[in-house]
């Protein structure tokens, strides 16, 4: 009895050691992180190059406009044609949260979308600052894409955090940028460490 009690447990520690880690890194993603990461008013980013190719895939940008009397600040991402946004509506990013997978059909209720994509609004009136969109005070999230060549697609993702400065200026940080290097593959949204 206790040498078949030894063997139960000697197997359980072994399936344990084979249970699959849900955080694992596909060794098939390629990883960077942009020279220029960090999106604000005065400083836009006209070029992430995502899968490493030397062709620009996307760039971020504050728009400015008035109206109603407020100050707004649109915090975008425009795609160049080759590249698509993961999009709920027609024009609001994603925010996805880590461990997440990223493929054709990601949700039921987004799309992919190759336009301007707002991430969030900031809307400034005398003493009033509100923020709207899906990426407002967000931390550490991931906004999808997936960048088409020779037919076939190669999904992404851009991590990034939205942060206020200590002089109130409003900031997109990107930490981290991945592509999955295998055409038609899924990609998760797990950062290497």
């Amino acid at each position: 009895m206790k040498q078949f009690l030894i063997i139960l447990m000697i197997a359980a520690v072994g399936l344990q050691g084979c249970k699959k880690d849900k955080n694992h890194v596909d060794p098939d993603i390629h990883f960077s992180v942009p020279s220029d990461n960090i999106l604000s008013y005065n400083n836009p980013i006209p070029a992430l190059d995502i899968d490493g190719d030397g062709i620009r895939d996307a760039g971020l940008a504050v728009y400015l406009y008035m109206e109603d009397g407020w100050t707004i600040e649109h915090y975008y991402i425009y795609p160049e044609d080759h590249a698509d946004i993961a999009v709920q509506n027609e024009d609001d990013g994603i925010a996805f949260e880590a461990n997440k997978s990223i493929a054709e059909g990601f949700t039921p209720n987004g799309k992919w979308y190759n336009n301007r994509t707002v991430l969030f609004e900031k809307r400034i009136k005398t003493n009033e600052v509100m923020f709207t969109g899906n990426w407002k005070n967000a931390r550490d999230k991931y906004l999808g894409l997936r960048i088409k060549k020779n037919g076939k697609y190669y999904y992404g993702w851009l991590k990034m955090s939205h942060r206020i400065e200590d002089n109130n200026a409003t900031v997109l940080v990107i930490s981290r940028m991945a592509i999955q290097s295998r055409p038609d593959t899924r990609i998760k949204t797990i950062d290497k460490n």
